[in-house]
């Protein structure tokens, strides 16, 4: 298996753990891209997801890495108590 072939089944594996974590099909992805459609907010946090963990997975820096998940779970927390959740 070359790197592109690695590559693309880390992602496709990573797209089916996220989509798992939200209750959706893998396929769901690719039926919503392929229709050109908007997807449905719970589709779209997930493709979301998938995005950040793919850009996330290509800085190479440690020290960039942490800082960009510090700020990630800064933006959650403060998102949850203006909505009042615990977390």
């Amino acid at each position: 298996m070359n790197g592109t072939d690695a590559a693309a089944r880390s992602r496709a594996q990573a797209l089916a753990r996220i989509a798992a974590v939200f209750g959706l099909s893998a396929d769901a992805f690719v039926q919503v891209s392929r229709s050109g459609q908007r997807a449905p907010e719970r589709l779209a946090a997930a493709m979301e997801a998938a995005a950040l963990q793919d850009a996330f997975a290509r800085i190479a820096d440690p020290g960039t890495r942490r800082r960009c998940l510090v700020a990630v779970e800064a933006a959650a927390r403060a998102e949850a108590l203006e909505s009042g959740a615990a977390g």
